[in-house]
Formats: structure tokens, C-alpha cells, sequence
């Protein structure tokens, strides 16, 4: 071999060993991506690790189970309703996969991801733009370890009367003056509507599967030091 490939050589592999320590944040979110998809916590919090930020908007901005709560832990003083209709959410089944869903809606708009190590699951919010009875709308699909448990409507400046339109086709014509009220039926299944006055949120929840309801209770009583109630 050449005396001038000798010298070459050395300075090509230092090449390579300055570019790899370069872009070594890009090269490690790449094969990230590669392992488990951009939208996974994994992703997610390696980015927001190297870049403070996240990689997508979120659909929520607060805690979990804070976002959760009303309708994980049914309050005594908000009025319960009984439906015999069935709760589902955008005719999606309960249970449904993650990348099931995500081959069916594509990417999403908005996303949030937690992970909670000590408890052994994982949450995935996924969230689209559409219109729902005539106003705009983020759609979130909620999944614990890749299983779909549940929904949500978020309405910031609804241009019709979105309570109006489920009251009636859960509970037919009752006149309903609450802003703040839950709907569930025998399936349990339930809904908790709220009308903060800036956004309208309806969630729907299934707690058919005592699994996923145990883990986020867990995860109350962790956060909290006490125990959640749950109202019968």
C-alpha cells in the first residue's frame, strides 16, 4: 500500500469518529425512531432531553391524571345521568391498538406521552383536527400500553351548541342546565362533560378492563399520597 494511503486513511476514520460525536443526538433519534416510531415516549423524551422542547404540540398541557380526574373519579356533587344508549367514541372500538390506529388516522396533530416506571405502563395521547356537529374540535385517542380506553373532545370557541346535541341523543329531550355533568350507562361506561367557560371537554371513558382503572388509580394514590375515591 501507497505511503500517501497510510496517511489517508487514519484521517478519514477521524473524520467519521468527529461526525458520528457531532451528530450523535440526531443518529441516536434516528434509531430511536427506527426501534419504536417518532410517536412513542421514547422518541419523545429523547428529544425533549436534547432540545428542551418537544417535537410536536401537545393536545393537553397539564398533568395526567390532573386532566383526567373528573372523570376517573366521579365527583358526589356533579349530577349523574343514565343513558341506555351506547358509549362509544368515534366509532372506535375500546381496546383498539395503537398502530392499528394510527394506520387508520395517520399521523397525528398533537401529541403527549408519559411514562411511569414504578407503576409499569405507559400513556399515548393522540390528537386530530376535524369538525364535530359544526365546530372545530381536537380529537384525542388515550391509549395505556398501546390500548385504546379513552376519548375526548376538546372544543375552544364551539360555534353551536354541542351539549344541546349529545344531551339529546343520550338522553332525548331533558333540559339540561348544568355545565358540568357526567352520562353513563349499564356498560360501564361513562362521560363527563364540562364547560369551563374557555374550552368544552368530553371525555369518554371505558373501566371495562380493571387493569388499565387499577393502574391510573395507582398512580393518583402515588402522586397524591392518598387514596382516590370513587363514587358509586
Amino acid at each position: 500500500m501507497p505511503f500517501q494511503q497510510l496517511l489517508i486513511w487514519p484521517g478519514v476514520i477521524l473524520l467519521i469518529i468527529i461526525l458520528i460525536f457531532r451528530f450523535r443526538k440526531v443518529l441516536k433519534l434516528n434509531l430511536i425512531r427506527l426501534a419504536y416510531g417518532q410517536y412513542s415516549y421514547p422518541y419523545h423524551s429523547t428529544f425533549k432531553k436534547y432540545f428542551v422542547k418537544s417535537p410536536f404540540q401537545y393536545c393537553f398541557r397539564d398533568d395526567f391524571v390532573a386532566h383526567i380526574l373528573y372523570v376517573l373519579s366521579k365527583k358526589e356533587e356533579v349530577p349523574c345521568f343514565k343513558s341506555r344508549k351506547d358509549i362509544s367514541f368515534e366509532n372506535t372500538a375500546y381496546f383498539t391498538k395503537y398502530k392499528d390506529l394510527l394506520k387508520e388516522r395517520g399521523n397525528p396533530d398533537c401529541f403527549n406521552s408519559f411514562f411511569f416506571d414504578h407503576l409499569g405502563f405507559e400513556i399515548k395521547a393522540l390528537g386530530y383536527q376535524s369538525n364535530i356537529a359544526g365546530s372545530k374540535a381536537t380529537i384525542v385517542f388515550y391509549f395505556m400500553n398501546d390500548s385504546f380506553f379513552l376519548g375526548e373532545y376538546i372544543f375552544k370557541n364551539p360555534k353551536t351548541d354541542i351539549k344541546a346535541d349529545m344531551v339529546f341523543h343520550f338522553l332525548g329531550n331533558k333540559e339540561m342546565e348544568a355545565d358540568n355533568f357526567y352520562i353513563e350507562n349499564t356498560k360501564n361506561r361513562i362521560i363527563h362533560f364540562h364547560n369551563t367557560g374557555f374550552t368544552v371537554d368530553i371525555k369518554y371513558l371505558n373501566r371495562e378492563d380493571q387493569v388499565i382503572i387499577d393502574n391510573l388509580n395507582e398512580y393518583y394514590n402515588f402522586i397524591t399520597g392518598k387514596k382516590l375515591v370513587v363514587e358509586p
